[in-house]
């Protein structure tokens, strides 16, 4: 793995002279010198157009031959999860970064697709895009490391004497994350008005949730019931795609910022940090094939993504030895684990390390 952990900013300073208008300047002067646009291309639009004709073709086979052949139906169902995965995290979000296209409008289009299978844009916006991106690894601020106490993922996090066996429990756990977005949480923060939404935007929220509950029930539901004329059958194909889609979404995400190598940091040694030397401090890369960088939209580069996020997933690989050069000019860590087995292996010993109670507790 390249690099390696470092102290927190309390006990040093890294990077002192790190900044992240000059890294920038770089990549801009590197996409200019290649004719490159910041934001989504031709090539992105193809790979939208191919995920979204696979995405039908696939769920229409299920329900045409699925009641047929259990053999048929389940090599077609984890197909369907691919799918599901290229369209949320190789279309969906790029678009919620603004990244997909220099059009809002075009940008807005491509982020529904989230919304068809029963998310809401609008709590993902605010959840993913400003909390989790402005406040990374950040006990208490990012989304993406809060669990209301079912893990402890920061040390700082408060020990429970359940947390002895988390890094066991983890993956059965992740599966639900998905059913738990779909059926509890966006329902929640609409009903706390978490994000203090005003009137109108709220409204918007409200009609979304709706919107998108219910094209997720005719989806996965009531079509499949329709179709199987079993609920049994029915049951299977819906826990069997959101389990496997949630799982691998969850440690898609989860391996970036939560092993074994990446700093957690309280609120006040981030506002001693330049803001991108922070993304670099608390995520990590992996290396992978390219069939699964066309996946999971770049986010196996999840650094690149993290420093700029409005940047199109298709130039991560060019800008990444510039990333990593600047990085290593000012002696701070360039986290990349060599295969996205590694980082599934540190995520766990993470957890693992972090199940055994601390010296005060």
């Amino acid at each position: 793995m390249i690099g390696t952990t470092l102290p927190s900013t309390s006990e040093q300073q890294v990077g002192a002279d790190f900044s992240f208008k000059e890294l920038r300047d770089r990549i801009h002067a590197c996409l200019e010198e290649n004719n490159l646009q910041l934001k989504g291309s031709w090539r992105m639009w193809r790979k939208a157009i191919f995920i979204a004709i696979s995405w039908i073709l696939v769920y229409s086979a299920i329900m045409i031959y699925g009641p047929e052949s259990f053999w048929v139906a389940v090599p077609l169902t984890l197909v369907l999860v691919v799918f599901t995965l290229a369209m949320g995290l190789g279309v969906m979000h790029d678009a919620s970064h603004r990244a997909f296209s220099g059009s809002k409008v075009l940008n807005n289009i491509a982020n529904l697709t989230l919304t068809f299978i029963g998310g809401s844009t609008i709590v993902w916006y605010h959840d993913h895009v400003v909390s989790h991106h402005g406040h990374t690894n950040i006990p208490g601020q990012d989304p993406d490391i809060q669990t209301n106490g079912i893990f402890r993922f920061s040390p700082s996090d408060e020990y429970r004497w359940y947390h002895r066996f988390q890094h066991l429990y983890a993956a059965p756990l992740y599966c639900t994350k998905a059913l738990i977005w779909v059926w509890y949480e966006d329902m929640k923060i609409f009903a706390n008005n978490k994000y203090k939404l005003r009137r109108r935007r709220r409204f918007m929220l409200f009609v979304e949730i709706l919107a998108s509950r219910a094209s997720h029930i005719m989806l996965f539901i009531l079509v499949p019931y329709l179709v199987f004329q079993s609920w049994a059958w029915t049951a299977a194909f819906y826990l069997g795609h959101w389990l496997l889609f949630s799982l691998s979404m969850v440690l898609i995400f989860e391996v970036a910022h939560v092993a074994d190598c990446q700093e957690f940091y309280p609120e006040q040694d981030k506002l001693e940090l330049d803001w991108a030397l922070h993304q670099l401090l608390t995520t990590a890369n992996f290396k992978t094939n390219a069939f699964m960088v066309w996946l999971v939209g770049g986010l196996n580069q999840q650094i690149e993504h993290h420093i700029f996020p409005t940047m199109t997933s298709f130039h991560y690989p060019l800008i990444r030895p510039i990333v990593m050069d600047y990085a290593k000019e000012h002696g701070v860590p360039y986290l990349e684990f060599p295969m996205f087995r590694a980082s599934l292996a540190a995520h766990f010993r993470h957890l693992k390390n972090l199940s055994k109670r601390p010296a005060a507790a």
